[in-house]
């Protein structure tokens, strides 16, 4: 085992001796248990680090009880390379029956129920904790109750999307060039979103309303279906379904140097199906905006879709997806509003159509396609047949 997997696996170790100590000092509710089964079933060795951590503490509770054997003897013993095999710290101790996850789990992924009850290793570390004093921790369940939070990376390339159901239950799509880290824990549930945009649809938890945070703004929500596109200073908001609460931060809202608003901008503002909030400088809107859920969400079926939307808006968006870029210099040929629908990595055909406008040229220059003006008038309101 080289370093990287032993930081690895002390970290399982770790994650699974938080789970075992929440098990013994509380009732885990609905939403915890969900994410507990949604840990055993993960890997493994969660299950096989979660029954070692289990079958440590019967051990160590039976040897606080009835070991004549000093700590010091223990250590000593436990260091000899001679022995092939663990000594019992207690002869009557038996493996501790599986809960009903990790029934669960073993149904799913049978390979995961394997426990290797002689590990030289998990004696040694049981021993050593006892020194410690954390024998006496496990034993009298005192302790940190509180289960780790469960954190996950989401990171896609240009053209790249993925699909993630969450450990609460919820389904996160990442669009192209985005990354998002989710962190779901007891006690709150965060999609903190750098770049990009992600859709979500989100199980419901009126305990633990989801945040997806990208710079200064919070959209928050309990059960719903929404979209969060973060992009250079801005951030847009759309819900398809339920209702989204959008806040900025105060901080991150008003320019300390700057003179005082006259009127007070709003810092949250609760949106419902259809509407779009589009936070930019980390400054609300008053109002939200009207859009067209097709187009909004086209993006979850691979397509880019649009109605008389500026045809540089467009290349735009091509752009996103595609390593073969759009360049468009003449302000004429960006403001042409155009209406059609395509798949969004196909950036020919979209070339094509271009070429089937009048007034328009098209000339592809190595990773290029420039887009320019082939006469002084320019139609307006093309629509792709």
């Amino acid at each position: 085992m080289n370093a990287q997997d032993a930081r690895v696996r002390a970290e399982i170790s770790r994650i699974a001796a938080n789970w075992f100590a929440a098990h013994r000092t509380r009732k885990l509710d609905d939403s915890e248990r969900a994410e507990f089964l949604a840990w055993l079933k993960a890997s493994p060795l969660h299950v096989e680090e979660y029954l070692g951590v289990a079958a440590i503490e019967r051990t160590l509770a039976a040897a606080c009880r009835e070991s004549t054997r000093s700590a010091e003897d223990w250590v000593r013993h436990a260091r000899s390379a001679d022995h092939e095999t663990v000594t019992s710290l207690d002869t009557h101790a038996a493996m501790v029956e599986p809960t009903q996850e990790l029934g669960r789990a073993s149904a799913e992924a049978p390979a995961a129920v394997a426990v290797h009850r002689g590990r030289r290793a998990a004696l040694r570390w049981a021993v050593a904790a006892s020194v410690t004093g954390l024998a006496v921790v496990l034993v009298r369940g005192q302790w940190h109750a509180a289960a780790p939070p469960i954190v996950t990376t989401v990171s896609t390339l240009r053209g790249e999307q993925r699909t993630l159901t969450l450990a609460d239950g919820s389904t996160l799509r990442a669009n192209t060039d985005t990354t998002a880290t989710v962190r779901i824990s007891p006690t709150e549930r965060v999609v903190d979103l750098q770049r990009g945009e992600v859709s979500l649809e989100v199980a419901h938890d009126t305990r633990r309303p989801l945040h997806v945070r990208a710079g200064s703004t919070d959209a928050v929500a309990v059960g719903t279906a929404f979209d969060v596109y973060h992009h250079a200073d801005s951030t847009a908001v759309t819900v398809m379904k339920g209702q989204v609460l959008v806040a900025v931060s105060r901080r991150d809202a008003v320019d300390p140097g700057a003179e005082p608003p006259r009127e007070a901008t709003p810092h949250s503002l609760r949106i419902n199906p259809g509407q779009r909030v589009t936070v930019v400088g980390g400054v609300l809107p008053p109002l939200a905006e009207v859009v067209d859920l097709r187009e909004a969400t086209a993006w979850l079926e691979g397509k880019i879709v649009f109605e008389r939307k500026p045809l540089g808006a467009v290349a735009e968006e091509f752009n996103r997806y595609n390593e073969i870029q759009f360049s468009i210099a003449d302000p004429a040929v960006r403001a042409m509003t155009i209406s059609g629908s395509f798949a969004s990595t196909d950036p020919d055909s979209f070339a094509a159509f271009l070429e089937s406008l009048d007034g328009v040229t098209v000339r592809r220059a190595g990773d290029r396609i420039v887009v320019s003006r082939a006469r002084s008038s320019l139609p307006t309101g093309v629509r792709r047949s």
